[in-house]
């Protein structure tokens, strides 16, 4: 009977696979890594379920370090950092389980999630480092005192770029909040402002103390732009300039005499972004008039620098803390 079984199951072989070399030390890892997994096993199963045995957690430490070494080397061959399978894997139970501990039903309900996590800015910006697609999506943050020329600049580089264009309006309530939303729901955007850092700088700057709660909301935003693709551009022009621009204001939120103020206070902040890592383009737009060839080379060198960073985005070798010499 087992003859038979066995002749009959021949005939279904599937055809041998010439392998290439990288194949093979695919299949090396793998087989290693499956052998690792099952000392683990033997370990815990001895520990567990033989009298009076004892955990060995040097032993445990040594054996789940060559299951590491062999993820790590799967990972190499195949070209994907380390970092991005943990960032990939923290997104998709983080989705999971709506940020929170385990749940039964969440975990029955997972595939559909794991569907909707795919539409999400984290996992398209995930995507682009894994897959080396060298065109990541990028979310691009104007930010700059009143007058530098914000707003036009981000509508003619949104069309340039076919970026999706949004103006963050500061008489909203519940900017955290707002900033959150957009964050979580749409990516490739040109911010003519953003909540984060305005929200902070203006207080500032307008002697305005912020509720304690509130202003731990606003810098929590912040962990949700390092989540995902995202540069600032500065945006600024001599004081002389920006305050004969102030004459065509609009409305009086900022008074003149706050701009050096708020010049200061932006300044201080690029420091920071230096330190946390997310990059930052400065731009002087003192004597670029609109449609002049200054402001055309300017518009042309913006769109060249984020260009370039939706590439370096989608590399799997980021480089953190990335700084971008502005170059002429």
């Amino acid at each position: 009977m087992l003859n038979e079984y066995q002749a009959e199951s021949s005939g279904i072989f599937k055809p041998v696979k010439q392998l290439t070399p990288q194949n093979v030390r695919l299949l090396d890892w793998a087989m290693g890594l499956g052998g690792e997994s099952g000392e683990v096993l033997d370990l815990l199963k001895h520990a567990i379920f033989h009298k009076d045995a004892e955990l060995d957690k040097m032993e445990l430490a040594k054996e789940l370090g060559d299951v590491l070494w062999y993820v790590s080397a799967i990972a190499t061959t195949t070209g994907i950092d380390m970092a991005d399978v943990a960032a990939l894997n923290r997104a998709k139970l983080s989705h999971r389980f709506h940020g929170g501990g385990f749940n039964t039903a969440m975990s029955a309900d997972r595939h559909a999630r794991e569907e909707q996590l795919k539409d999400t800015p984290w996992y398209r910006c995930l995507q682009a480092r894994i897959l080396n697609t060298g065109d990541a999506p990028l979310n691009v943050i104007f930010v700059g005192p009143d007058g530098s020329g914000k707003t036009t600049l981000t509508k003619i580089i949104a069309e340039r770029l076919n970026m999706h264009y949004h103006k963050c309006d500061y008489r909203q309530d519940n900017k955290p909040a707002l900033a959150k939303e957009l964050l979580h729901s749409q990516i490739d955007v040109i911010y003519d402002r953003f909540y984060y850092p305005d929200e902070l700088i203006y207080s500032k700057v307008k002697n305005v103390t912020l509720d304690e709660s509130y202003y731990h909301e606003l810098i929590s935003i912040l962990k949700d732009l390092q989540k995902v693709n995202t540069i600032f551009v500065y945006v600024s022009a001599d004081l002389e300039v920006l305050a004969e621009r102030s004459k065509a204001w609009a409305d009086d939120y900022v008074d003149v005499t706050e701009l050096t103020d708020i010049i200061d206070q932006y300044q201080k902040w690029i420091s920071y972004m230096n330190i946390v890592g997310i990059p930052v383009i400065e731009i002087d737009n003192s004597d670029c008039a609109l449609g002049s060839k200054e402001h055309e080379e300017m518009i042309t060198r913006v769109c060249s620098e984020i260009s370039r960073y939706k590439r370096v985005y989608g590399l799997s070798e980021m480089a953190e803390g990335v700084k971008v010499e502005w170059s002429e």
